[in-house]
Formats: C-alpha cells, sequence, structure tokens
C-alpha cells in the first residue's frame, strides 16, 4: 500500500495501476488487459443487474464485508481508481464497477462509500446524464460512510460527492465549506492526497465559479501551491500551479508561476509536456485555463484553439463543472 501511495504521489501513474492490477490478479480479482468496448459493457451490464430492484434503503442496509481476501481488494482498486482518473478514465470506470459489484454482492466496508460517490460521477457524466441518479449516489457514499464510522475516508468522499455531484444541483458556494472541512480532516489522519485535493478543488470552485476576490484568492493559490509541493503531491501542484497562474494572468501579473519552483518552462511547454506524458486531465485544465482567459480577455481566437485542444484530452467527460464552466 505504501508503494502504491508513493508512485501516485510521484505521478508514475502507469506504474501504480500495474502494479495494483498485478496485485489484484494474485488476490483472484482478474482486471481484463483488452479493456474493448464488449468489455466495458459487459461490466455496465454486471454493475446494473446488482444494482437493479434496489432501493436507497436497501444500499444502506448492506452488511458489513468481513472477507479479509475481499477487503485486500476493495483496498488495491480503490488505490487504482485514484490513479486512473489521471491516466486511464476508461480503466477507472471498470474499476468503480468491480467495487461497487463486489459491494452489493459481499458488503461494505470502508472504502465502499468512495466506490458510490465515484459511480455517481459516471452517472452524471455527458456519456449518461443522469444528475438524480448521481446525487443518489453522493447521499448513499455519506450516510454510509457515517454508518461505518469510516471518519479518514471524509477527505475522498467529500471531495466526490461535493466536488463533482452535488455541484449539478446545488449552488457551488453550498459546497465550498465542505472542502475546507475535508482539507483538516483528511490532514489529521495523514490522508495528504485527498486533503490537498479537497483545497484544490475549493479554489476551483472559488476563481471559476464563485467570484472571490482575486488578490485574496492569489495569495492563497500562492501557499496552496508551496504546500502541495512541500508534500510531494506532484499532480496536485501541477494543477495548483494553473490555478495560480490565472489568479496571477487575471489580475495582470506578468509573473510565471512555475518559475518560483525553477522550472523554467512556459504555459505552452506545460501543456505540450502534458499531451507528451498523456496527463489527461492536467493537459484539460491547462487547456480549459487558457480558453477561459482568453474569451474572458477577448481573444475568440485563442478561445476556438484551446477548445478543440480541450477535446483532445477528454476521452471521457468527468463532470466538466469540476474543471470549468
Amino acid at each position: 500500500t505504501c508503494l502504491v501511495r508513493a508512485l501516485a504521489a510521484a505521478t508514475k501513474y502507469q506504474d501504480g495501476i500495474q502494479l495494483c492490477l498485478n496485485i489484484l490478479s494474485q488476490l483472484g480479482e482478474v482486471i481484463p488487459k483488452n479493456r474493448t468496448g464488449d468489455v466495458f459493457q459487459s461490466e455496465v451490464v454486471q454493475v446494473q443487474a446488482a444494482l437493479h430492484g434496489r432501493s436507497e434503503g436497501d444500499l444502506l442496509a448492506l452488511p458489513v464485508m468481513t472477507d479479509p481476501n475481499k477487503l485486500a481488494v476493495m483496498t488495491f482498486l480503490n488505490h487504482a481508481i485514484i490513479m486512473g482518473f489521471f491516466v486511464e478514465p476508461a480503466l477507472n470506470a471498470i474499476l468503480v464497477f468491480r467495487m461497487l459489484r463486489i459491494s452489493i454482492e459481499c458488503g461494505v466496508c470502508n472504502v465502499a462509500p468512495f466506490a458510490f460517490a465515484t459511480f455517481g460521477v459516471i452517472k452524471v457524466s455527458k456519456l449518461n446524464g443522469d444528475v438524480e441518479g448521481g446525487h443518489l449516489m453522493g447521499r448513499v457514499a455519506i450516510a454510509l460512510m457515517n454508518r461505518l464510522g469510516a471518519t479518514e475516508m471524509i477527505a475522498r468522499v467529500y471531495a466526490v460527492t461535493y466536488g463533482l455531484l452535488n455541484i449539478w444541483k446545488e449552488p457551488w458556494q453550498a459546497c465550498m465549506i465542505k472542502h475546507i472541512e475535508a482539507f483538516e480532516k483528511g490532514n489529521s489522519v495523514g490522508d495528504l492526497e485527498y486533503s490537498v485535493t479537497n483545497l484544490y478543488v475549493h479554489c476551483n470552485g472559488a476563481i471559476f465559479g464563485c467570484g472571490d476576490e482575486l488578490s485574496k484568492l492569489k495569495a492563497n493559490l500562492k501557499a496552496y501551491t508551496k504546500k502541495a509541493h512541500v508534500w510531494n503531491q506532484t499532480s496536485l501542484w501541477k494543477a495548483f500551479v494553473v490555478l495560480y497562474q490565472l489568479a496571477l494572468d487575471l489580475t495582470g501579473s506578468n509573473d510565471n508561476a512555475l518559475e518560483e519552483y525553477s522550472v523554467f518552462m512556459s504555459q505552452k511547454q506545460f501543456l505540450e509536456q502534458s499531451q507528451k506524458s498523456k496527463e489527461l486531465s492536467q493537459g484539460r485544465l491547462i487547456a480549459r485555463k487558457q480558453k477561459f482567459l482568453a474569451f474572458y480577455t477577448g481573444d475568440m481566437e485563442t478561445a476556438r484553439e484551446m477548445f478543440e485542444v480541450d477535446k483532445t484530452f477528454s476521452s471521457m467527460d468527468s463532470g466538466g463543472r469540476y474543471i470549468s464552466a
């Protein structure tokens, strides 16, 4: 587990995912190597069958998982999902389906609420457009977490539920305070990755959706970017750099957010690096940041170009409001 989290923190996602898949295979949970459309559809049918006829109350009444083998499977599926978001969204969906099906068939454990919340993201995605179903999964995730006393999962469940699900039905501002709460709780239990994720989601909402005062937000983003860097949360540091650069640009500064870290790279080069390394979420964020800035400043040609670049990264929509409106 420690090695997997270290690989994730260092953005060695493919290595981390492969390690998880190898361990899962040894535990008897084989994930197909060739993830074709037929394989994906088969996983969809199986999870739909597992959910069929089950009400919200039925899901909340699922028994507690006791099988040590299945508990280990759930742990490594959970680790792989987190990395899959960045580089293999199609695999990510299959892992979520497996976690959900195992929870229904074998009982729920402390990581199960994260699976229900993440399944909700798939429900609200452009592919499905089921906002009500996604919101239901968010409610189930939080209620299960509370029932299980899984306080160590607050940062993860809140990041998904309040950052990706509730925003489709509730005002952005209503969710913001939850991310600060989740940051503090995640920090207290050592979940640095998701405590910083909640800071990022909070700032993302502040700069794109809530109209926070820019000079204050710029100072906060500078501090949070340094925090992510010091805590070795590389992927989140990169995301914070993008938001910090946007705040600098919007306030008329000519500073380069990367130079503070001795990274002599332009925003264009930063985007090209994301394309080369196939960091999908990072590439989307940079493209959408530049599209937003170009649109705001009246540069419609650049906005159009960035819209096209954005589409090259969007192999699977994850609820676009997470990154920008």
